[in-house]
C-alpha cells in the first residue's frame, strides 16, 4: 500500500469531482449537522443516541473528498456536540476521528479504491469488517469520554458499549450507501456506480410512497398515542409490523434500482426505530436501553440483508452486463466485433432510405510493426490507433475489429464529394498516427474499399464481401488508397475467384487431380521421342474440370499452391513408376510459394529419393519471376534437383527487364522462352530479335532453348532457322490425359 503523503493530502482540491470544493464542504457540513439534530430528535435526550448517521456522512465525506476533510470533520463533530445539548468530549472527539482514519485505510485496502462497493464481495467487507471496526472504536472511545465526564453513573459499561456500537454501526449501515452514491452522482463519478433500472413503473411509485408514509405516520400526532399502547405490549406485537417493513426492502432490493434501495432502508429503519421505542421519552434507564438493545440486532439484521441482497443483485446484473458487453465487443480495442458489427449493418439497412457506406478497412505491413515490437506493443498500438480513429466518427458512425488488422466502417451519406471527403479523413487519421515506443515513431497505412449499404438485411454478407473485396483490389493496385466498389465487373470477378477457394480446398483435401501432358518436340529431329510436360487439372465435387487458369492465380493468392504441387508431384511420380514406355523426361511446374516453402522442398527430395522412380526421367520447371524473388531458395533447391539428376527449366524467360543478367546467376538447363515473343513471330520483327538473341546465348552457354505457344508451321520455320532446339504448342499437340 501506498504511503499517504499527509502535506499533500491535507490540501483540499478546488474541484471534488464537477463541484467546486466549497460547495462540497458546506453540504457535508449541513447534512453532519442536520443528521446529527434528527438523530438525537428521534427518542428524547440521552445519553447514546439511537442511531447515528453523521459517522456515516462523515465517512462518506472522506471517501469523495480526501483526507482534507478530517479538519472540518473534527469542526462538525464539535458543533453537532453543541447543537445537541451535550459538554465537549475530546477523547470521543479523538476516536471518532480516528475511526474514520482507520475504516477509510481499511476500506482502501480491501474494499475498493473506488468511492462506492462494485461488486457483492466488496459489499460484504464493508458491512462485516469496515463498518464494525469503524462503530467499535467510536464505542470505546465514546464511553470513555462520558465515564471521564461523569455522565454516565447510571449505567453499566459494558450495556453503554455495546448500545453505542449498535447504534453507530446502524447509522454507518443504513445511510454510508445511500451517502456515497448520492456523493458520488453529485460530483459527477456515475462511472464508479451502475444502477439497475428494473421493475414496472407502479413498483418504483409505490414503494417509496408506502416506505414514506410509514416514516411519517410515526410522527403523526393523532397515531403516536396508538403507537405508544403498542409499545407497551408485549415484543411479539411490533414483529408483523417489523416485517412488513423488512419485506418493503426486501421487494426494493430484489425489483428496483440501487439508488431506491439506499434511500428506502434508512427510511424503513428509522420507521422501525420510532414505532419500537414509541412512547419512551428518552434513553435514561438501563431498562430503557435494554429494550433498545432488544430491537437494535432485528434492524441491523434487516437493513444488512436487504443491502447485501441488492449487492448481491447489483454484481450479478454488471456481470451479465460485463458478458454482454465481451459478446459484442473487442477485448482489446473495445470497438464492436464482427458480429454487433453485422447486426449495426443490419439494422441500418432495415431502418429505411437513409443512405450509408459500408467500409472494409486493412492495415498495410502491419505485420512488419508486430515482428519489430512483438505482438504486446503491436496490441498497443492497434488500441491507440483505433482511439485515434474514433476521434472523427460523427455519432451515428460504426467502427469495429473484424479481425487482426481488418476493420469494419459505416460511415453516414452518399459516395459523392462529402463521403468521399469523409472516408478520405478516416484515411489520412490513420496516416497521421504515429506510436513512439523506445524513442522511435512508427505509422502504418490504410486501404478501404467501400460500398453502398443499400439494400435488403439479408443482402449484408454480399455487401460485406463486395467492400472485401474492393480492398483486396485495392491492395493489390499497391494499397494505401480508397477503392469505391472497384467496378462491378473487377469486383465480382474477385468474388468469383473467391468463391473458388473452398472448390479448390475439397478437390487438394480429396485427392481430385488429373494429370494431362503437352510435348515438347527436338527441332532436329534427333531424338525419336518427345519429352513431356506435366500440366494439372482438379476436378470439382459435381464432376467438372477446373482449368490451371481457373484456380491457380486462386490457389496463389491464398497460399494453397504448395498443397497442389505436392498432390501433382505425388500423381506424376506413381504414374512414372507404373508407366510401360515412359517419356524421355517428364517436366514438372513448380510454384514461387512451393519454392519458399521448407517442408515442400523436405517432401520433393524425399519423393525424387524413392527408388520408383529414375531421376533422370524428371525435370522441373521454375518460373524466372519465382527465382528471382527467391533466389537464395532456389538457388539452393536447383543445385540439389540437379545433384540427384533432374533437369531444370526457366519458364517464362523473357519477361524480366534483365533476364539475361540472371542466367549467369541461375544453374540451369533449359530456357523456355515466354510465348508472347513466340506466338507474334510473323507479325513483330522485334520478337524475332529477342529469340534469336536467346538461340544465340543458349548456344554460348550449353542451355537448351524451348520455344512455346507455336501455333503455325511459319513460326516453327523461323525458330528452326534461328536455332532453337525445342518447340512446344498447338501445333504439335494439345494438352491431353496422360496415357
Amino acid at each position: 500500500m501506498k504511503r499517504i503523503r499527509w502535506t499533500a493530502a491535507l490540501i483540499p482540491p478546488r474541484r471534488v469531482g464537477l463541484i467546486p470544493t466549497w460547495l462540497f464542504v458546506l453540504l457535508a457540513l449541513a447534512a453532519y449537522l442536520a443528521t446529527a439534530v434528527l438523530a438525537r430528535q428521534l427518542v428524547g435526550a440521552g445519553p447514546v443516541a439511537t442511531i447515528w448517521p453523521p459517522a456515516a456522512v462523515a465517512l462518506a465525506a472522506l471517501l469523495l473528498g480526501g483526507w482534507w476533510m478530517l479538519p472540518l470533520i473534527i469542526l462538525g463533530d464539535i458543533l453537532a456536540m453543541k447543537l445537541t445539548g451535550l459538554p465537549t468530549l475530546p477523547l470521543a472527539v479523538v476516536g471518532g476521528t480516528v475511526s474514520l482514519i482507520a475504516g477509510v485505510v481499511l476500506y482502501r485496502r480491501i474494499v475498493s479504491r473506488a468511492p462506492l462497493p462494485q461488486r457483492f464481495n466488496e459489499s460484504v467487507r464493508l458491512i462485516l469488517i469496515v463498518l464494525p471496526v469503524i462503530a467499535a472504536i467510536t464505542a470505546v472511545t465514546g464511553v470513555g469520554a462520558l465515564r471521564l465526564a461523569d455522565l454516565l453513573d447510571r449505567f453499566s459499561t459494558p450495556m453503554l458499549v455495546t448500545s453505542w456500537w449498535l447504534g453507530d454501526l446502524l447509522g454507518l449501515i443504513v445511510f454510508t450507501p445511500l451517502l456515497m452514491a448520492l456523493g458520488a452522482r453529485l460530483c459527477g463519478l456515475t462511472g464508479t456506480f451502475h444502477s439497475r433500472k428494473r421493475g414496472y413503473a407502479w413498483e418504483r411509485a409505490i414503494v417509496p410512497v408506502v416506505s414514506i408514509g410509514a416514516l411519517a405516520a410515526t410522527w403523526h400526532p393523532a397515531l403516536a398515542p396508538g403507537f405508544a399502547t403498542m409499545a407497551e405490549l408485549p415484543g411479539i406485537h411490533v414483529v408483523p409490523i417489523l416485517l412488513a417493513l423488512f419485506m418493503l426492502m426486501l421487494w426494493s432490493a430484489l425489483r428496483l434500482s440501487s439508488l431506491t434501495t439506499f434511500l428506502v432502508t434508512p427510511i424503513l429503519v428509522v420507521a422501525g426505530l420510532r414505532l419500537g421505542l414509541a412512547g419512551l421519552a428518552s434513553l435514561e434507564s438501563s431498562a430503557v436501553i435494554a429494550q433498545w438493545l432488544a430491537l437494535l440486532p432485528t434492524l441491523l439484521v434487516m437493513s444488512a440483508t436487504a443491502l447485501l441482497i441488492e449487492a448481491g443483485d447489483r454484481d450479478r446484473d454488471q456481470y451479465e452486463r460485463r458478458l454482454r458487453f465481451r459478446s459484442r465487443h473487442d477485448p482489446l480495442t473495445g470497438l464492436l466485433n464482427r458480429r454487433a458489427f453485422a447486426e449495426q449493418a443490419r439494422t441500418r439497412l432495415s431502418g429505411g432510405d437513409e443512405p450509408w457506406l459500408l467500409g472494409y478497412m486493412d492495415l498495410d505491413q502491419f505485420q512488419s510493426i508486430n515482428d519489430t515490437l512483438g505482438h504486446g506493443s503491436g496490441d498497443e498500438m492497434l488500441a491507440e490507433l483505433t482511439e485515434s480513429i474514433r476521434t472523427i466518427l460523427e455519432p451515428e458512425d460504426c467502427l469495429a475489429r473484424l479481425g487482426g488488422d481488418e476493420f469494419g466502417l459505416i460511415v453516414s451519406g452518399r459516395w459523392d464529394e462529402v463521403g468521399e471527403q469523409r472516408m478520405r479523413a478516416l484515411h489520412g487519421q490513420v496516416g497521421k498516427f504515429r506510436f513512439v515506443r523506445s524513442g522511435q515513431s512508427f505509422s502504418t497505412r490504410a486501404t478501404i474499399g467501400v460500398t453502398p449499404l443499400a439494400g435488403d438485411p439479408e443482402d449484408y454478407e454480399r455487401l460485406l464481401g463486395t467492400a472485401d473485396t474492393a480492398c483486396i483490389a485495392a491492395k493489390e493496385s499497391g494499397g494505401n488508397r480508397i477503392l469505391y466498389s472497384a467496378g462491378p465487373d473487377r469486383v465480382y470477378r474477385r468474388l468469383a475467384e473467391m468463391r473458388q477457394i473452398p472448390v479448390i480446398q475439397q478437390a487438394i483435401d480429396e485427392d481430385r487431380v488429373e494429370l494431362y501432358e503437352q510435348p515438347l518436340f527436338r527441332l532436329d529431329g534427333s531424338e525419336s521421342s518427345p519429352m513431356i510436360e506435366i500440366l494439372c487439372r482438379l476436378r470439382s465435387d459435381e464432376g467438372y474440370l477446373l482449368m490451371p487458369e481457373a484456380f491457380i492465380p486462386v490457389a496463389e493468392r491464398f497460399g494453397l499452391m504448395p498443397a497442389v504441387d505436392r498432390m501433382v508431384v505425388r500423381h506424376a511420380i506413381e504414374w512414372l513408376g507404373k508407366c510401360a514406355a515412359p517419356p524421355r523426361r517428364c517436366f514438372i511446374n513448380l510454384s514461387a510459394a512451393s519454392i519458399n516453402d521448407p517442408e515442400f522442398t523436405a517432401f520433393l527430395i524425399e519423393a525424387i529419393s524413392d527408388d520408383s522412380v529414375d531421376p533422370f526421367r524428371l525435370g522441373f520447371e521454375i518460373t524466372e519471376t519465382a527465382a528471382i524473388q527467391h533466389y537464395e531458395t532456389a538457388s539452393d533447391l536447383i543445385d540439389r534437383l540437379r545433384a540427384l539428376g533432374c533437369l531444370i527449366a526457366l519458364d517464362d524467360f523473357g519477361t524480366g527487364m534483365s533476364s539475361f543478367g540472371h542466367l549467369q546467376h541461375l544453374n540451369v538447363d533449359i530456357v523456355k522462352i515466354d510465348g508472347q515473343f513466340v506466338r507474334d513471330l510473323t507479325e513483330r520483327p522485334i520478337n524475332e530479335a529477342i529469340v534469336r538473341s536467346i538461340a544465340e546465348i543458349g548456344h554460348s552457354t550449353g542451355i537448351l532453348t524451348v520455344a512455346e505457344w507455336v501455333e503455325s508451321a511459319e513460326v516453327v520455320a523461323i525458330i528452326k532457322r534461328i536455332g532453337i532446339d525445342y518447340a512446344q504448342g498447338y501445333h504439335f499437340g494439345r494438352p491431353s490425359p496422360v496415357k
